[in-house]
């Protein structure tokens, strides 16, 4: 008898061998599959561990290159040295000179570097004192130059304060004086090949034969300057919160033909026109409405009267605001002997105890100052200390030379009095509660008559007045009667300040003059009539504003 097999049994026997051959196959990918998987895990794990480090590094290093004044720098005794600077205006030095040297030890760097970097990764150590190196910067070759190492065994960590103390840090200078100094390299590390023998830990990965990586971010934070943007506004007030910071009534007229007019302050009044006054930014010459300006306001605006604004209504509410557009200029209080290529203006030699100058000009008669009060054309600036007072007759007139610095006291010069710039043009810098009173002429002729152009070069550059941060005067208001704006070529910057503009005259210096108008509040009175354009183009090309200082990242 023949035998058959079963057919049917045949195809279960074939499935039974593939399963057996599936689960060779899945127990000998199986390592290499909990492998890559591992690898997986823990370099995702390292990868966000790398980029946590590397916002740790940048932070520190903004945070170091922030104790940084771009210029004012150098090594002294081995010891890394800074001048004196009160960047946020408040009236107190931003670093501590526990020497009164006029300088701050460089520790701050490095203090300031370290804390922030503990601020953001508690716990793991993982920015070594020697890890945080001051240097220059080059922007055209993009290299870095260290200027040295700080011994790490003068740093301090108090955990209690979660603070170190850096004051005793002793640095290690390359050998050469690096110089600008103007920023600083931080490097975060979880290494073994750092100082703080730190690796980062892997998980998973250890069965492959990884236990840990070593990660190094390095960051450089600098400083430079970028070129500012073009001043679109000619009249800007900075108070960010006073009622009526700009104020017109009267039959006041003000115009600024195709220039904004900014106005900070952020109260439902913030601009406040009463009877019959005129503000307008329209560019009647121009091609239509994208030639015009803009009046820009903080907050809103009132008006009680027959008060003409144009365009109408103005942009209230508006938050664009770049603030005070000269507030990177350190004014002369500011700074340490040594530094006056930065900041213009020798020291004052004023006390605050002198009685101040007086002149009397006699009829048709003519006053140099300062060079008939004995002193010579010092582009640096020469000191009339407890201000500077000037009367006169008919025909009497002031002509003033380079810069004045006032220090107390008033710049009070009478009503018959005219007063001009000398071929070099002026600037009046205003510190120690200096005051100006100029009462101009209500007719404007002959007598009485202002007219003042600013210097083309010289630490006033540009600027017809420039007060500095310090300047606290009572009541705080400088007076220009009879004299509006359109007699002056330049910038009039009162950063602490009202300016109050009374009376009516015609400026002195053309139809039309380049001028920029910065104070903190301003008022318009009478008859006054104000016409500014900071676009024509003169003997004094259109003020320009100066390049600002900033901190960047660069690597």
């Amino acid at each position: 008898m023949d035998w058959k097999p079963d057919s049917a049994a045949a195809p279960a026997t074939r499935r039974g061998s593939e399963r057996g051959a599936v689960a060779i196959l899945f127990a000998l990918l199986l390592p290499v599959i909990v492998a890559v998987a591992a690898l997986a895990i823990d370099m995702g794990y390292a990868y966000w561990k790398r980029n946590m480090l590397q916002v740790d590094a940048s932070a520190a290093a903004l945070a170091g290159a922030g104790r940084i004044k771009d210029d004012a720098l150098a090594l002294i005794g081995g010891t890394l040295a800074f001048s004196l600077i009160d960047k946020d205006r408040d009236g107190v030095p931003d670093n501590d000179d526990s020497d009164a040297d006029g300088a701050i030890d460089g520790s701050v760097i490095l203090s300031e570097a370290l804390l922030y970097a503990e601020k953001n990764i508690t716990g793991e150590d993982v920015l070594a004192v020697i890890d945080v190196v001051p240097g220059n910067w080059d922007p055209a070759e993009g290299t870095f130059t260290g200027a040295g190492t700080w011994n790490p065994d003068t740093v301090v960590f108090d955990p209690g304060t979660g603070t170190y103390d850096a004051s005793a840090a002793l640095f290690a200078p390359t050998g050469s004086v690096v110089t600008p100094l103007n920023a600083v390299l931080a490097t975060t590390r979880r290494a073994d090949t750092g100082p703080n023998d730190n690796p980062l830990g892997l998980f998973l990965a250890r069965a492959a034969g990884l236990p840990r990586v070593n990660i190094n971010t390095p960051a450089i934070a600098a400083l430079g300057f970028r070129a500012a943007p073009d001043l679109e506004a000619c009249i800007v007030t900075l108070n960010p919160s006073e009622p009526e910071s700009f104020y017109i009534n009267g039959t006041a007229e003000v115009t600024a033909p195709g220039c904004n007019i900014d106005i900070h302050s952020r109260d439902v009044c913030a601009l406040a026109a009463v009877g019959d006054p005129e503000v307008s930014v329209i560019d009647a010459e121009g091609e239509g409405p994208e030639s015009d300006g803009s009046i820009n306001i903080g907050g809103s605006y009132c008006t009680a009267g027959k008060v003409e604004l144009h365009p109408d209504p103005p942009n209230d509410e508006y938050d664009q605001f770049a603030g005070d557009p000269f507030r990177h200029i350190f004014p002369a209080s500011d700074c340490a002997p040594g530094q006056l290529d930065y900041c213009g203006l020798t020291p004052t030699p004023c006390t605050g105890a002198e009685p101040g100058w007086n002149f009397s000009i006699e009829e048709d008669g003519e006053l140099h100052l300062p060079l008939d009060a004995g002193f010579g054309l010092d582009q640096d600036g020469v000191w009339f200390c407890g201000g500077l007072r000037i009367s006169g007759a008919e025909g009497a007139t002031v002509i003033f030379h380079r810069t004045i610095a006032l220090s107390g006291g008033e710049l009070d010069i009478a009503s018959a009095v005219a007063v001009e710039s000398g071929l070099e043009g002026t600037g009046f810098y205003l510190t120690g509660g200096a005051r100006v009173n100029m009462h101009g002429s209500p007719s404007a002729g002959d007598n009485g008559a202002v007219g003042l152009r600013a210097q083309t070069d010289g630490p006033l550059a540009d600027f017809v007045f420039f007060e500095a941060a310090d300047n606290d005067i009572e009541p705080k208001s400088h007076s220009l009667r009879g004299t509006p704006l359109g007699a002056f070529e330049g910038i009039l910057y009162f950063q602490n300040s009202d300016v109050e503009f009374k009376g009516t005259a015609d400026g002195s210096l053309g139809e039309v003059d380049c001028a920029v108008l910065v104070a903190d509040e301003l008022s318009f009175n009478g008859t006054t009539q104000l016409e500014v354009d900071n676009t024509c183009s003169g003997p004094i090309q259109p003020p320009p504003l100066p390049a600002e200082l900033v901190l960047r990242l660069v690597r």
